[in-house]
């Protein structure tokens, strides 16, 4: 099987999932449930302002339980999973939960009186999409090399993004029904659903089940992660294993401050994700239609940005460096040395065309050691300080530094230098 194949097998599966976050999280089924929740508490005899409030309380709560799930379950499920191997097991289990769940939230009333029902069915289907992705997103370098996974996870996640985009369209134009019964086209829903009880918006749980299951298809085809058990494999080795991984940690100062600022970053965007379509839905007074015609904007500007961006993140290697130095002429070198050797850096010295520029941007921490960012052509230049970088680029077009004397702690020094070819 080829890498390519591979990988769009692995594209095909962010398509397959990411319906899940645009319609059942965020602009269908989230505003959904809000306003049949507000409604029923309304008429059981609660104020407009705390039926509102209970409906964003219950679905605040479920989210809260939904992560709680995922974030305890997941490094016991992933250290239980890279002991006895076959990955692919967990995702199938994962993957059936997500369509069990969106396909039971078609019994989701309008009038509200089983709104439980709603959270229950979402919930479930939200934990097999969270743990899906996860380990669908560990089979990441089955895919290519180091230096190319920046390209393949910002291009899948892209793609994801476009199957987000266009299953929104087809559910507003086809299915989703206004306050008049008509669609987003002005069609009635198709498959002669009922827009009285709300069947066209019902039906968007199913369609994201279907979604899944034939879109999911080429991942399952071809994706070959035959990971083996170790020797002697059991679920306390499993524990074990990530219980030695929370140890290291404490003297893996990089990889803590990664962790904890995503934590920060991921809470902000699941924030956004939640509570957007419930927060235009109960406080802007949206139609569920009018705020899935504002996600067709969002996921449309986010699918250009993350394929903009995220492609050329392999261009460049970031490594956190000391006081000495390795000599390099490869991404892959750094890599297999830096480990062994506290360095300054070369990065993505492969493949830069002629004329690229060549860029060093150092920056300095309490302890004097930096993270260091350079872009270089096809030769190596040693340097001892910034200054030296600007005497000796015209000789050589690229850049190794080995060391900034008299670098004062939490300074940052910056040399940004062009070059041409030779």
């Amino acid at each position: 099987m080829s890498n390519s194949k591979k990988t769009w097998g692995w594209f095909f599966y962010d398509w397959a999932c990411q319906p899940y976050n645009t319609l059942m999280v965020t602009f269908i089924i989230g505003p959904y449930f809000a306003t049949v929740a507000a409604e029923y508490f309304i008429t059981n005899g609660l104020d407009d302002a705390s039926s509102r409030a209970n409906a964003q309380y219950y679905w605040s709560l479920t989210i809260t339980i939904v992560g709680l799930i995922v974030g305890f379950t997941a490094p016991i499920i992933g250290a239980i999973a890279d002991n006895y191997g076959n990955r692919m097991k967990w995702i199938y289990l994962f993957s059936a939960l997500l369509i069990l769940g969106a396909f039971s939230s078609w019994f989701g009333l309008p009038d509200g009186s089983n709104w439980q029902w709603i959270l229950i069915s979402f919930g479930i289907g939200f934990v097999g999409a969270e743990l899906a992705y996860i380990f669908s997103n560990a089979q990441l370098p089955l895919l290519g090399n180091r230096s190319e996974t920046g390209a393949i996870s910002g291009s899948g996640f892209g793609f994801g993004y476009v199957g987000g985009l266009v299953s929104l369209v087809i559910v507003l134009t086809l299915f989703v029904e206004q306050e008049n019964g008509k669609t987003l086209i002005g069609f009635d829903p198709i498959f002669g659903l009922n827009s009285e009880a709300k069947e066209g918006t019902r039906f968007v749980g199913p369609f994201v089940a279907l979604w899944f299951i034939i879109f999911s298809i080429p991942y399952f085809l071809w994706i070959n992660d035959k990971s083996k058990p170790r020797i002697g494999a059991s679920l306390g080795g499993g524990l074990k294993d990530l219980w030695k991984t929370v140890v290291s940690l404490r003297n893996k100062k990089s990889t803590i401050r990664y962790l904890i600022s995503n934590m920060f970053y991921r809470d902000s965007l699941n924030g956004l994700y939640s509570f957007g379509g419930v927060y235009a839905a109960l406080v802007l007074n949206w139609s569920i239609v009018q705020i899935g015609t504002f996600g067709i904007v969002a996921a449309l500007a986010a699918a250009t940005a993350i394929v903009l961006t995220e492609a050329t993140a392999s261009r460049f290697v970031f490594v956190k460096t000391d006081t000495a130095a390795i000599r390099v002429s490869s991404v892959a070198d750094v890599l297999a040395k830096v480990e062994d050797t506290p360095a300054i850096l070369v990065s993505n010295v492969a493949e830069v065309p002629a004329l690229a520029a060549a860029t060093a941007t150092v920056f300095t921490e309490a302890t004097a050691s930096r993270l260091v960012l350079v872009r270089t052509d096809t030769a190596l230049m040693r340097v001892s300080s910034v200054a030296e970088v600007a005497a000796k680029v015209e000789d050589t077009p690229a850049i190794l530094v080995s060391r900034l004397a008299d670098v004062a702690a939490l300074a940052a020094a910056i040399a940004i230098v062009l070059t041409e070819a030779t």
